[in-house]
């Protein structure tokens, strides 16, 4: 003889935290460019299909969200160059998960000189392309140019 017993079993629902799908990659600006961002790829909840998102800035650039959830744009400020670190936050709600991206930007180059002694055939210029300064003179058949660190 078997003796069956009723019993009640409750299962409480625990929520699962956001996860990161795939790493952002490193963002490469010039000062003064925007980027779009979109964040939808990188996150996924067992739970939910919406996730709110949240990118802090820096000094460096600017980050400003959109209309549409998980886009932001990344400004970067004129005349701003090096490398910054944005931290981004997906939330559903309940728990958070936070990543970093690395945002690096860098300055165009710029004409910081440039003249010219109308007669003789020579012409001097000098050039800024990021921290290296190309300097050239040329004569009319002849020209040398030499970096400057």
């Amino acid at each position: 003889v078997t003796e069956l017993e009723d019993f009640h079993l409750t299962v409480k629902q625990v929520n699962d935290m956001p996860t990161k799908t795939s790493d952002i990659k490193p963002i490469i600006l010039r000062s003064g460019d925007v980027f779009t961002l979109d964040l939808s790829g990188y996150f996924d909840d067992v739970e939910s299909s919406t996730l709110e998102f949240e990118v802090i800035g820096s000094d460096g650039v600017t980050v400003t969200p959109t209309d549409e959830n998980g886009v932001f744009q990344i400004k970067a400020l004129s005349n701003w160059e090096g490398v910054e670190t944005l931290t981004v936050r997906a939330s559903d709600g309940v728990d958070t998960m936070e990543t970093e991206v690395l945002v690096s930007v860098t300055t165009p180059p710029t004409v910081v000189q440039s003249s010219a002694s109308p007669g003789n055939g020579l012409f001097s210029s000098s050039v800024w392309i990021g921290i290296t300064a190309l300097i050239c003179i040329s004569e009319i058949g002849r020209a040398s140019c030499r970096e400057r660190v």
